[in-house]
């Protein structure tokens, strides 16, 4: 089985076991794959199917006309299995007295976007929204998703979350963050945490993978086209003795990536898993990091190596006082860290 027709299955399963209530299941449309699944998995037994043609109810036990489902939602319950939602689709069960969750279910569901200003969503599934400012969306079959932003972070432009597969991502950022045209996508079980008074600039993108950490302290400046990517993305394999070479393992310390708080990122820098990054450093523009880097240091290359040590800074320019950095931002590296 596709992993993608897996995660249909299963967000259905979920809605079907909560609601069904040992009511018979009807399936309008057919599916042989789903009915062994739910039986299976679920110990739902599936035997009839919904037919808007009589004649054909007539010759068949294992079919029933729809119709004759009318007012009869406490002996039903209906999985639609091939057709989505529609305005169509949405009147037949009103016109039957059938309510959606409670006493139907379609198997395939759309994308959800979520738009600023359309305040909280929640749903069936389990996915929480809380983003007053920010584009969120969810993919089709995305479950238990959670993601909290404050009210007082700022996005401009074209920004955009995107949440993916199954197993539901969870985001979380602090108070008084700006993003500009910034794109966060998160796979299921993946996780993007971004602390408090964090800037990241135009064209950025963070990608936390299945099973994988993104994790941004606070206070950070975070310039444009800085891309972030925790985990590979694809499968590797040795050609001679035909093994894996990354493995995926869930929620896999190694694979996260750990951005420490007052931290200042140049242009298009590239950061890969396997990041851990000290408080108070600096990163040079275009580098490509991996690995770990010690507190207030300065790091730059391709592979990204430290090039000056007991270093900090401020976001004010003009500055020339060291105090103004703040008390908590002047130490020297500790490289044991």
């Amino acid at each position: 089985m596709k992993r993608r027709t897996f995660y249909m299955f299963k967000s259905a399963a979920r809605v079907i076991s909560k609601y069904y209530s040992n009511r018979q299941i009807v399936f309008l449309g057919t599916d042989d794959d789903l009915k062994k699944f739910l039986e299976d998995n679920y110990g739902i037994k599936t035997e009839l199917s919904a037919t808007a043609v009589t004649k054909k109810a007539e010759k068949n036990k294992k079919l029933i006309d729809i119709n004759s489902l009318k007012g009869k939602s406490n002996d039903y319950y209906i999985v639609v299995t091939s057709m989505t939602k529609d305005k169509k689709l949405k009147d037949m069960f009103q016109n039957l007295e059938y309510t959606e969750f409670k006493d139907y279910v379609f198997v395939r569901r759309k994308k959800v976007n979520i738009r600023p200003g359309s305040g909280d969503y929640n749903d069936e599934y389990g996915n929480h929204i809380h983003s007053p400012n920010c584009m969120v969306v969810l993919d089709e079959y995305i479950c238990d998703a959670n993601v909290n932003i404050d009210d007082s972070c700022i996005f401009n432009g074209k920004c955009n979350i995107h949440l993916n597969h199954y197993d539901g991502g969870q985001i979380s950022i602090g108070k008084n963050c700006r993003f500009n045209d910034c794109t966060f996508t998160v796979n299921g079980n993946g996780t993007l945490t971004i602390g408090s008074n964090t800037k990241i600039g135009a064209n950025s993108r963070i990608v936390a993978l299945e099973g994988n950490s993104v994790n941004i302290g606070d206070d950070c400046l975070i310039s444009q086209e800085v891309m972030m990517y925790s985990g590979d993305g694809h499968s590797i394999f040795s050609s001679k003795t035909k093994e894996r070479l990354n493995p995926f393992e869930h929620k896999n310390k190694k694979n996260e990536i750990l951005i420490g708080n007052h931290i200042w990122i140049g242009m298009r820098v590239i950061i890969l898993n396997k990041c851990i990054m000290g408080n108070s450093s600096i990163v040079g523009a275009g580098s490509t990091v991996k690995g770990r880097f010690p507190n207030n240091c300065v790091i730059a290359g391709n592979p990204a190596k430290i090039v000056k040590r007991d270093v900090t800074w401020n976001k004010d320019y003009f500055s020339n006082d060291i105090s103004e950095c703040g008390e908590e931002n002047i130490c020297l590296t500790n490289d044991s860290d």
